[in-house]
């Protein structure tokens, strides 16, 4: 399920075997990506609970899981980076996969807001 986004080959092309002809791009997300620029192991860590809230006027919230963290700090892509100057493209952050809450109904490359609950909240 998805929506065709960029069509890579055309009628009458040679194409061989296993080569991609088209690019679909999902209609829902299914994960959010964060970069943590001070990361903390003790809150990030696969299994963990997050909350994400959306940026429009409902300002729906959902409960999701932390799928995986990385284990390097990687430059951030501009598009997410905070700072849009020239040294944007310097910023680094560990990557954090975190799976889309499907109640929530995501769009791929929406912006939408990452917390956490305290340790004490998270122990109980």
């Amino acid at each position: 399920d998805g929506i065709v986004a960029e069509i890579l080959r055309h009628s009458g092309e040679a194409i061989a075997a296993g080569e991609p002809i088209l690019t679909i791009r999902g209609s829902e997300a299914l994960r959010v990506s964060v970069y943590l620029s001070e990361p903390r192991r003790d809150v990030w860590t696969p299994g963990a609970r997050v909350q994400i809230r959306t940026r429009d006027r409902q300002r729906k919230s959902s409960w999701a899981q932390v799928l995986t963290v990385g284990n390097q700090l990687e430059p951030i892509p501009v598009s997410l980076a905070l700072n849009h100057s020239v040294n944007s493209s310097l910023e680094t952050g560990l990557p954090v996969a975190i799976a889309a809450p499907r109640d929530l109904r995501l769009v791929p490359g929406e912006l939408v807001d990452v917390s956490w609950p305290s340790r004490a909240y998270a122990d109980r």
